[in-house]
């Protein structure tokens, strides 16, 4: 299946990352086991390497009844300062939705693996969820680059801006305020004589919280886990 629309896109800043699972480190290592895997796949041929859905339909409990149409597809990967970008293609319906900004976001859907101590590293991109409320702020940005394919299959970036770099940092600076929020939250205690004051949860509670919310709720993981963490942090 072919896509004709093509867009650069913020696939993830580097940083720590909440998951359901423990802490996602998104790092120079991360991007390195990416961009390999990624070329990996596509030397075998064999149909779409990356397809992008609305939300998460592949990872849905009926998915193996109904099967998810893609709306698009990852073209390429490349590590870029202070993050991970990758070219995507789009129908026109997707597309139009996100050049209009009805579509906002992403949020990518990986293998990773454990490092220890609960945290965990990407190396496999499976995926990726169109959606407005991701767990990773501003992954799914549009940036203003050229992507460069070179011999071998190896791809590269042609930036027309030099501020992309600030816009990276600045993202692994909000990653790393969030981690410092969850850290004071679980070591603050209760004010004295106050039976309601409670510790604020840190990334696992949070995680706990979307998930019997979107259990009660029955809205997307992703709404629910942004929902929590506005209202804690």
């Amino acid at each position: 299946m072919k896509f004709k629309n093509a867009v650069v896109q913020l696939l993830c800043p580097f940083g720590k990352w909440p998951h359901e699972k423990g802490m996602q480190i998104v790092d120079c290592a991360a991007a390195g086991k990416l961009v390999e895997n990624f070329r990996a796949s596509g030397l075998l041929g064999r149909g779409i390497k990356c397809p992008i859905f609305f939300g998460h339909p592949d990872d849905a409990p009926w998915r193996a009844f109904h099967r998810p149409k893609p709306v698009g597809a990852v073209e390429g990967i490349a590590q870029i300062d202070g993050g991970i970008a990758v070219l995507c293609s789009y129908d026109d319906k997707a597309y139009g939705d996100i050049i209009s900004g009805r579509i906002k976001r992403m949020s990518p859907r990986w293998r990773m693996e454990d490092i220890g101590n609960g945290s965990y590293r990407p190396e496999k991109l499976i995926s990726i969820g169109l959606t407005n409320n991701p767990n990773i702020p501003d992954s799914g940005k549009i940036l203003k680059a050229q992507w460069d394919y070179c011999i071998g299959g190896v791809s590269s970036l042609r930036f027309r801006t030099e501020k992309l770099a600030e816009k990276a940092a600045a993202c692994a600076k909000k990653a790393e305020k969030i981690c410092s929020s969850m850290a004071r939250g679980r070591n603050a205690e209760p004010a004295p004589g106050r039976l309601s004051a409670r510790v604020p949860p840190g990334g696992r509670d949070i995680v706990a919280i979307a998930r019997e919310r979107m259990k009660l709720t029955g809205l997307p993981y992703t709404r629910c886990f942004a929902e929590a963490r506005r209202e804690i942090i």
